[in-house]
């Protein structure tokens, strides 16, 4: 039974690389003598690899007013945060998907999640009462 061959550290790098420029799977196959499958994988564990050691790879841009930003500026001081763009990651870290403005606006609309819920529910009995005696005639 022959044994598949290996990759060097140096060849997947190179087809991480190489796949980024966009040449395709199968010509890095057959240039590195390995199957499609193992590219493929040498290009997703490297994705992995870089979205589990938070190695920065995108970058975000966006325009704001002097005013907008000397504000910004004065929260992460008052923070102890020195960079920007640490500001911003810990900002993004810390939304969970979604932003909320603060803990009253948090509460208010819970409980506007409950009454909307409890119309709903009333909606629901209303419209199976109505079912029901339109049934019985």
């Amino acid at each position: 039974m022959s044994r598949s061959k290996r990759l060097t550290d140096a060849q997947r790098m190179e087809i991480v690389r190489e796949a980024a420029n966009g040449v395709s799977t199968s010509v890095l196959a057959a240039r590195f003598g390995v199957t499609p499958r193992a590219v493929q994988y040498t290009v997703k564990s490297d994705a992995e690899r870089q979205r589990d050691t938070a190695v920065p790879v995108m970058a975000v841009s966006v325009k704001v007013t002097s005013d907008e930003m000397a504000a910004f500026d004065a929260v992460l001081a008052s923070a102890g945060i020195e960079t920007r763009s640490e500001g911003l990651r810990r900002l993004m870290q810390a939304a969970g998907g979604t932003f909320v403005a603060d803990a009253q606006l948090a509460v208010e609309m819970a409980r506007y999640r409950s009454s909307l819920n409890e119309v709903g529910n009333g909606v629901a009995q209303i419209a199976k009462q109505m079912q029901k005696a339109n049934r019985s005639g």
